[in-house]
């Protein structure tokens, strides 16, 4: 077999894996270090159906190919991409601090939400270095359950549309505390943008296929742009795409990863490194673990304890649709969002347990954008062309986040199934009756706000009419997907320690979500970021 040897070895390019890489080459001790970067992806081509919903969402042009299985033996196509980037190439940039709390026990009526062994002023100089090596956009002090020091962005946030700025401002007379969402973009952040005002500084077009959609402009903060082009500029640092690791080979003690078993364009392949940090995502991460079956670990390195893989935590998502046809039109809408619920409920419009919970405007959910998703499962043809433009043309949609819960038994792993290793996802929801009481409430406070936008007609279709569901599997959005290499001070509840180490391993890290020990409700993005930035220091200190 061939073999390659480096000093540092790392899986996966996405936001912890570029993130890692990053921290590495800011000192000269990182750039000594011989790195190999493994993508099991390619580059993500610049072409015409980045942009085209039909190829995006009904196609999944971009998708991993592997069907997984549910709990029940549905298959589905999950919503991860391979290519050098990694989920940030189709994220909404959307990038929160986690809140205080967030690194807190609280309880919930389905379970306890627990406390990481980290306090958020151990993340706090990172996310500092996160946002600006993100370029976040946003405004200090509008959201009340900012954590101390949020607010040093590097440019204002993208301001809000006619249409969302007259909403944010009646449901702030409702006491719902509107707020910009902290942004990845780079913009001139003109609402009523022309062709004429392009800023090659600022590429951002203000355009209706962001989130979900790659950035053919490269206006949107991702690792490949940020973390990953600027390393390959220095000559110790390769990236090998196309390139899948298959499984980690110890040393005869088991306590030392000595390199991974690549699949290439080539064949199988050894890469060998004195240090392993692993970014394959919360999935992908867990499923290499357990791949990784020595003498030592006979059930998968840092396995021990039946733990890798548990505790797969995704948001509880439910989307929240006002249609009118006296609606203003709304382009680039991903700039509103609420934190009313988060720290404490209203106890008047919500149960007392609802989960720490965000609202916030999703991207335009066009005629092209609704017939992409219909499309995903049923007949397009059947779908009704004026519907989709009634209701394309004119609707607000809002996505309604609330935190889930870590359960052992919310596991992903891999098992034979009719003679082939599949990957199955053993997956129930937790909290959502509170998470639908959530819900609930921000219907009529947004259906009475948005009326007051504009008066409703007398139009059948459009007279105040509201539509929300929930997700119970994430069938077709897993890019939230955390915890199933759980953080923790004792080894008999996590996979790795504060300084996500795996434990019983001397080499190895992860710099991933699935470090995470709870999910919050904000989207995991920067805090994944912030966390391996602070990995990476962690590493060094040991070089």
């Amino acid at each position: 077999m061939y073999k390659h040897s480096f000093d540092v070895l790392i899986i996966g390019t996405g936001a912890g894996g570029g993130a890692v890489l990053h921290a590495l080459q800011q000192s000269e001790i990182g750039r000594s270090q011989r790195i190999a970067v493994l993508e099991r992806g390619t580059r993500l081509p610049n072409e015409l159906q980045n942009q085209d919903p039909m190829e995006v969402m009904a196609n999944k042009r971009y998708r991993m190919d592997e069907k997984w299985l549910t709990r029940r033996g549905r298959k589905f196509q999950p919503a991860l991409h391979f290519n050098v980037g990694g989920n940030t190439k189709y994220y909404a940039a959307a990038l929160y601090r986690f809140r205080e709390s967030d690194f807190h026990e609280r309880a919930y009526a389905d379970g306890l939400s627990p406390a990481w062994p980290i306090s958020y002023e151990t993340l706090r100089p990172y996310y500092d270095q996160a946002e600006a090596l993100f370029q976040v956009r946003g405004n200090s002090g509008e959201d009340p359950t900012d954590p101390p020091g949020t607010g040093n962005y590097v440019a204002p946030a993208l301001e809000h549309e006619e249409a969302l700025e007259r909403t944010a401002g009646h449901m702030a007379s409702e006491g719902w505390k509107p707020l910009h969402i902290p942004l990845g973009v780079s913009s001139a952040g003109a609402a009523n943008w022309k062709p004429e005002n392009f800023d090659p500084a600022a590429p951002c077009m203000r355009c209706d296929r962001c989130g979900g959609h790659p950035c053919r402009v490269s206006a949107k903060s991702d690792s490949e742009r940020l973390c990953i082009d600027p390393a390959l500029k220095n000559e110790n640092v390769q990236l090998f795409t196309d390139h899948q690791a298959l499984s980690l080979q110890t040393d005869l003690s088991g306590r030392r990863v000595t390199g991974a078993i690549v699949e290439t364009p080539f064949g199988q392949q050894l890469f060998e490194a004195k240090w392993v940090i692993l970014a394959a995502g919360a999935s992908g991460s867990a499923l290499l673990l357990q791949a990784s079956q020595t003498d030592q670990h006979p059930d998968g390195i840092g396995n021990q304890h039946g733990l890798v893989g548990a505790n797969y935590m995704y948001h509880i998502h439910s989307l929240v649709m006002v249609v009118d046809d006296d609606l203003p039109p709304v382009t680039f809408p991903k700039t509103l969002a609420f934190h009313h619920h988060y720290e404490a409920p209203d106890a008047g419009t919500v149960e007392a347990d609802t989960p720490a919970g965000i609202v916030q405007i999703v991207g335009a959910l066009d005629r092209e954008t609704l017939a992409a998703q219909a499309a995903a499962y049923i007949d397009p043809r059947i779908i009704p062309k004026s519907a989709l433009e009634v209701v394309g043309n004119n609707n607000l949609s809002f996505l309604v986040s609330t935190e889930d819960l870590p359960l052992k038994t919310n596991r992903v792993s891999r098992s034979l199934h009719r003679g082939k290793m599949t990957t199955k996802l053993n997956y129930r929801p937790t909290n959502l009756d509170a998470h639908l009481g959530l819900v609930e409430a921000f219907k009529d406070r947004i259906k009475a706000a948005v009326s007051r936008v504009k008066p409703f007609d007398s139009d059948w279709f459009t007279a105040n009419q509201t539509f929300a569901y929930s997700r119970e599997i994430p069938s077709d959005g897993n890019a939230h997907q955390v915890g199933t290499l759980a953080m923790d001070a004792a080894e008999q509840e996590g996979v790795v320690d504060a300084d996500c180490r795996v434990f019983g391993m001397e080499n190895l890290y992860v710099a991933d979500g699935s470090v995470f020990r709870s999910s919050a409700a904000v989207n995991p993005a920067l805090t994944i970021i912030a966390n391996a930035l602070r990995v990476g220091d962690k590493i060094k200190e040991r070089l």
